[in-house]
């Protein structure tokens, strides 16, 4: 009997043993595995690196001619060859009624206003206050 127990415990070794080389065998095999999704990872990557370094590139090829077309800056505002003033008369100054303000507005636009224009403007404006103060 206690050789038959003997060989029982021999037999249960042994499965035991055959066992655990399948799991040893299992274990190698997994190991393997996550080394070559890991490795295809690795690989992934470095795709999604270059397609993103092209895309960066590609935007920036995009843009370059963009800011070439943007102004750098505010143009120079035109040079105002217009005399704002004829005389002692301004359009823009002082009281502005109706000859004075479109005369002003105008100038202000940069539109060349005649001297005869100016001339009434001054009349008008005369004529205003000499209404106005009773100054006749």
């Amino acid at each position: 009997m206690v050789r038959a127990q003997a060989l029982k415990l021999s037999w249960i070794a042994m499965l035991a043993l055959a066992g655990c080389s399948d799991m040893t065998k299992e274990r190698d095999d997994l190991r393997r595995e996550v080394a070559e999704l890991q490795n295809k990872v690795k690989l992934e990557q470095a795709k999604l690196d270059v397609l993103v370094e092209a895309n960066r590139l590609r935007r920036q090829q995009i843009d370059e001619p963009i800011e070439a077309v943007e102004p750098s800056s505010t143009p120079p505002t035109k040079v105002r060859s217009v005399a704002m003033c004829y005389k002692d008369y301004c359009p823009c100054e002082g009281d502005q009624q109706g000859m004075d303000t479109v005369l002003c507005d105008q100038l202000e636009a940069g539109v060349d206003v005649d001297v005869r224009m100016m001339i009434a403007g001054r009349g008008n404006r005369e004529v205003r206050r000499q209404l106005e103060t009773g100054d006749y």
